[in-house]
């Protein structure tokens, strides 16, 4: 986009130019990642505070992590039910990109 080229239809994502012409412009509150573990797949998502992950295949089909307390990932929140509501914020934000 910025050498002046045709994006190709296969591509995903969306352009970044806002914000490296203006870094006043606000990005996004979230990263969404595809991870693979073995023969399991799953989306991560990761916010300033947290990294959640959800997993289609695996046994432990949840993880959720507060980075600014544990950032070596040591205490599995998912279970938690103080952090029941923030997953499902989660699990929603996921489906919905996942879709696209």
């Amino acid at each position: 986009e910025l050498c002046g080229l045709d994006t190709p239809d296969y591509l995903d994502g969306v352009s970044q130019v806002a914000v490296l012409d203006n870094p006043a412009v606000k990005a996004r509150d979230v990263a969404l990642t595809q991870v693979k573990r073995g023969s399991d797949d799953g989306y991560s998502l990761r916010t300033a505070t947290y990294r959640y992950t959800m997993w289609k295949n695996a046994d432990d089909g949840e993880q959720l992590y507060d980075m600014t307390q544990d950032p070596g990932e040591l205490r599995n929140l998912a279970s938690d039910p103080k952090f029941a509501t923030q997953i499902q914020e989660f699990r929603r934000i996921i489906t919905t990109e996942a879709a696209r």
